[in-house]
């Protein structure tokens, strides 16, 4: 439980730091990228945490399924879906249908709580 809670975190400075990217001053488009990935990397990593030790209809992992999701739809556009090799991904084709998987599973968890 402390693992998630650590990860949650680390995932909430990320996307601080993927705000700030939005001015160039701040925080270069590398940085940013960067920063992207190492979101994607950390948030499957919680997702399968939480899974795990949360159950799989918990409220926080449908958060973070919509979190990847969104991430993986970030890291495509910028890399102009060349993800072969990266981010746990063998390639743009899996990291997408990932993202989808993410998607309806945040969804479907939407539902129970709506």
């Amino acid at each position: 439980m402390v693992l998630i809670r650590l990860k949650k975190i680390y995932i909430e400075a990320c996307a601080f730091l993927l705000e700030r990217a939005s001015n160039p001053a701040l925080v270069s488009e590398e940085e940013a990228e960067e920063v992207l990935g190492q979101f994607v990397g950390h948030g499957r990593n919680l997702l399968e945490l939480q899974i795990a030790y949360l159950g799989p209809d918990h409220v926080d992992v449908g958060r973070a399924s919509y979190d990847v999701a969104e991430g993986i739809g970030s890291l495509l556009a910028k890399k102009s879906g060349k993800l072969a090799g990266l981010f746990g991904f063998k390639n743009s084709l899996e990291a997408s249908k990932y993202a989808s998987e993410c998607r309806k599973e945040f969804e479907r968890i939407k539902k129970l709580y709506d």
